[in-house]
């Protein structure tokens, strides 16, 4: 399966956005993936093809402003309560938050 590994992009200061192609297989977005990527900014939409959303993947990217999850009929299986932590709650679709506990 495809996927982005632990702390992958950690840190990356200057990553100002990420782009996921519409026909994309990427199934996990690992551990720490884009932990303390300060720089992200704006809207992320993340794929249809998502199926798990580890721990403290997006900690403290706390410039994004609205990210979209896949429909709701999606593969998405689990996603880690600190997942976000550090985001913006009003980033988060409410619904999302209630389903998988999250901390900010």
């Amino acid at each position: 399966s495809m996927r982005i590994e632990e702390r992958a992009f950690w840190e990356c200061s200057k990553l100002e956005s990420i782009h996921f192609p519409a026909a994309s297989s990427l199934e996990v977005i690992g551990k720490g993936a884009f932990s303390g990527c300060s720089s992200l900014r704006g809207e992320l939409t993340l794929p249809d093809s998502l199926k798990r959303i580890e721990d403290g993947a997006f900690c403290y990217c706390s410039e994004l402003e609205s990210i979209h999850f896949p429909a709701a009929s999606s593969l998405l299986e689990f996603v880690h309560y600190t997942a976000f932590k550090g985001c913006k709650p009003s980033a988060i679709p409410s619904d999302i938050t209630e389903k998988w506990n999250l901390v900010f």
